[in-house]
């Protein structure tokens, strides 16, 4: 009885690594999706006529570019025109806002990547932004084959993005999924009020995984929090968006219910 409920716990051990390598691969799968959605969105909104309007008559304040509510997986949208300079800006915090041709436009929006003004057909460019965000650069083609004759830029929140890809998992008791930038940022967290900390300060115990997630490594690895709970963490990098994912789960309950097994099979 006794080698059975060490062979027992060696089991579940072995069973929580499966687990948690599946969480892994099933959040980034739920990224792809939101990545894909979110670049059919912007291309949708690139080829619809009110933009195409506003980019033709880019005099009239009043032609806003999108009606109705920003999608929340969206930090922001820009949009601009054929001189490569800001039409219409909105954002999560405020509406829609335009600048007249001629008129001083800000420098610190969000830019297209170059390339997008040369760019044939409809197909979105995206790069890793600044401090956790993903840029969609798509052009907007004139009427019958015309050059291009704007530029839309759609900023993901990766917060957000990692928020509902996990949600389904950690609506279970005991996991935890952390993302990393590659200097050990946190950009996302399950306690989001650690975002932005330095991993290295934020997650006591979590080191050797955070190196290993710097340096773009894969695997498997143990730690322990700040309250002293343990947990077996599953990490890969996802080099589009130039972040690394880990997803953790505290094997307390497994034991548990193995050790209660075991304890009652001695007797």
């Amino acid at each position: 009885a006794g080698l059975n409920y060490w062979h027992r716990i060696g089991t579940v051990k072995s069973n929580i690594g499966s687990i948690v390598q599946g969480d892994l691969n099933s959040v980034n799968v739920s990224v792809d999706e939101i990545l894909r959605d979110k670049e059919r969105s912007i291309l949708r909104l690139a080829l619809s006529s009110n933009v195409h309007r506003v980019v033709m008559n880019e005099t009239d304040p009043d032609l806003s570019p999108l009606p109705g509510e920003l999608d929340p997986h969206f930090q922001s949208l820009s949009l601009f025109g054929r001189d490569r300079q800001p039409l219409w800006f909105r954002s999560r915090d405020m509406e829609w806002k335009s600048w007249i041709a001629g008129s001083n436009r800000p420098t610190d929006l969000p830019q297209p990547d170059q390339h997008v003004w040369v760019t044939h057909g409809n197909v979105p460019i995206d790069r890793p932004g600044i401090t956790s965000t993903f840029v969609f650069s798509t052009p907007i083609h004139g009427d019958k084959g015309m050059a291009n004759i704007g530029a839309l830029v759609g900023t993901l929140d990766l917060e957000a993005v990692f928020a509902s890809a996990a949600r389904g998992l950690e609506s279970s008791s005991g996991s935890m999924v952390v993302v990393l930038d590659p200097a050990g940022q946190i950009i996302y967290h399950s306690n989001r009020s650690l975002k932005l900390r330095p991993a290295s300060e934020a997650l006591p115990g979590f080191e050797s995984i955070a190196n290993a997630m710097q340096n773009n490594q894969s695997g498997q690895g143990e730690f322990r929090s700040a309250s002293g709970a343990s947990y077996l963490a599953a990490y890969s990098p996802i080099p589009r968006l130039n972040v690394a994912v880990a997803v953790a789960r505290t094997p307390s309950q497994f034991i548990s219910d193995a050790h209660r097994w075991g304890i009652a099979n001695l007797f």
